[in-house]
C-alpha cells in the first residue's frame, strides 16, 4: 500500500460511530506544534475504555530507517496515547527485533488492515490544552479536502526521500564496486594473472591455488622434499657402504686320496 492506500484503510478500520480519527495530528497549535502523528484515533464507547491511539504510517523501509535512528520523534504525542501503532505499507518494512517494544504493529492484508502485533496498554499522561486544541482544530477542518492536501504533501515528500535515498545508495554501492576493483587489480598486478583473462584457469582453480599457498601446502611440499632427500641420501650411503666390503672368496673343500 502507498500512503493514500493506507490511510483509507484507517479510515474505514476506526470509523464512526466507535471511532473519530484524525490524520497529521500535531502536539500543540501556534508554536507549541512541534511535532505531528500521522493519525490519532479516540475511541467513542465508555464500554471500551474511550482509549487514544496514535499512528505512525511508514510506506518505505528508509522511512522507518529515519523513525529508528530518531526514536523521540513520536514521544511528544505518544505520551497521550493510550496504545501507539505502526501502521505499514508493506509486510517486509519491519525486520524481526526493530519494533519497540511499546508499539502494536498493523499490515496491509489484501485491501484492508490487519494487526500483526498487538499495541500493550501504556499509561498517558492527562490531555493538556494545547493538545486538545489541536485535536479540536483538525475535528473543525473539512476532513476530505485536509487528507487530500496531507496526502499529497506527504506522498510528494516521500518520493523526495525515496529518490534521495536511492541517489545515497547508489553512490555507496559505487563507491563499494571502485574499491573492489581496486582491490583485483592490486591482486592481478602481484599475482600476474588475470580473473577476467586468464584462459588457462579458472577463476575456482586460481582460487583453489591461492587458498593452498596460503594455508601452507607449499611449506609442505618443501618438508616431504627434504624427507625424501634425506631418506635417499641414507640408503645412497648404505649402497656405497655394501660395494666397499670385501666379498668373500669361495673355497673348495678338499677331498681325500
Amino acid at each position: 500500500m502507498n500512503t493514500p492506500n493506507v490511510y483509507a484503510a484507517l479510515r474505514e478500520r476506526f470509523a464512526a460511530p466507535e471511532w473519530a480519527i484524525f490524520f497529521e495530528v500535531a502536539n500543540g497549535t501556534g508554536h507549541h506544534g512541534r511535532r505531528y502523528a500521522d493519525a490519532v484515533a479516540m475511541n467513542l464507547y465508555p464500554s471500551r475504555g474511550l482509549e487514544l491511539h496514535g499512528f505512525e504510517v511508514k510506506v518505505s523501509r528508509s522511512d522507518w530507517h529515519r523513525e529508528l535512528v530518531n526514536p523521540d520523534k513520536a514521544e511528544d504525542i505518544f505520551k497521550y496515547c493510550d496504545r501507539w501503532w505502526l501502521v505499514i505499507g508493506e509486510r517486509d518494512i519491519v525486520k524481526p527485533g526493530e519494533l519497540p517494544a511499546t508499539w502494536g504493529l498493523i499490515a496491509p492484508k489484501g485491501n484492508a488492515l490487519a494487526i500483526i502485533t498487538q499495541a500493550p496498554k501504556l499509561e498517558p499522561v492527562p490531555l493538556d490544552r494545547p493538545f486538545f486544541a489541536a485535536l479540536t482544530r483538525r475535528a473543525a477542518a473539512a476532513p476530505q479536502k485536509e487528507i487530500e492536501a496531507i496526502v499529497r504533501a506527504r506522498v510528494d515528500k516521500q518520493l523526495e526521500n525515496d529518490r534521495r535515498y536511492e541517489r545515497q545508495t547508489l553512490a555507496h554501492e559505487r563507491q563499494t564496486h571502485e574499491k573492489f576493483r581496486e582491490k583485483v587489480r592490486a591482486f592481478e598486478a602481484a599475482s600476474g594473472l588475470s580473473i577476467e583473462r586468464n584462459y588457462n584457469h579458472t577463476p575456482v582453480e586460481l582460487g583453489e591455488a591461492v587458498k593452498f599457498v596460503l594455508d601452507g601446502g607449499l611449506k609442505s611440499i618443501d618438508t616431504e622434499l627434504a624427507t625424501l632427500e634425506r631418506k635417499a641420501a641414507h640408503i645412497a650411503e648404505t649402497i656405497k657402504s655394501a660395494r666397499a666390503t670385501p666379498t668373500p672368496q669361495a673355497t673348495t673343500p678338499e677331498v681325500p686320496a
